[in-house]
């Protein structure tokens, strides 16, 4: 028989998040000027994620050869959401309770491009069933960031089941940005061509 030590594992790994001591990866996260360094453990990062551990076996990460440290240029992503990320890769917690729609939406995209997939259901079901108000209040310009990612199935759905129970919110929107998705017919909801063009 066996003793598990969980909790102590845990919390080792939550102070090494919050000390980042002997980090070997630099990630430098935003778009200029308001790049961030965030420092990182390739260690951490390979082990919970396939994107970083294609990352670092394939060769794809550059190694400085004065600091010795593995260097990620994320323009794409805030440093603010990079930090969640890294939250939840140390210490298995997904801290998106207290968060905006935008914010959660923004971490949800990330999640997907690092191939986090218990974090991405874990945050569309959050969406799906505590923030409504943020999703019909901008069910298309959701409907466009669904579409384009596979594993947003749940996103997508409450999008399209917004839209169809009222079409009029595709025209209605100033966040649609001449995006009108192909609807067409769907739960015996129809859009007709005139509607479009009044």
């Amino acid at each position: 028989m066996s003793t598990k030590f969980l909790i102590d594992i845990a919390e080792d790994y939550k102070q090494l998040y919050e000390t980042r001591e002997n980090y070997d990866v630099i990630i430098y996260a935003g778009e200029e000027p308001n790049t961030e360094e965030i420092h990182a453990h390739s260690l951490v990062l390979r082990t919970r994620s396939a994107y970083f551990r294609g990352a670092f076996t394939s060769g794809w990460a550059t190694k400085d050869e004065d600091t010795g440290c593995f260097i990620f240029k994320k323009p794409n992503i805030s440093s603010s959401i990079f930090e969640l990320l890294l939250k939840f890769l140390y210490c298995g917690e997904a801290d998106i309770y207290d968060q905006e729609g935008e914010t959660i939406l923004d971490l949800l995209v990330a999640s997907d491009e690092f191939g986090l997939t218990k974090l991405i259901d874990h945050i569309q079901q959050y969406f799906v069933e505590n923030q409504k108000n943020f999703l019909q209040k901008n069910p298309v310009g959701t409907l466009h960031i669904a579409a384009r990612h596979e594993a947003f199935n749940e996103l997508l759905k409450f999008s399209l089941e917004t839209i169809c129970a009222n079409p009029d919110i595709l025209f209605s929107t100033n966040n649609n940005n001449g995006y009108y998705p192909n609807i067409g017919i769907q739960n015996g909801t129809q859009i007709e061509d005139y509607e479009v063009f009044q």
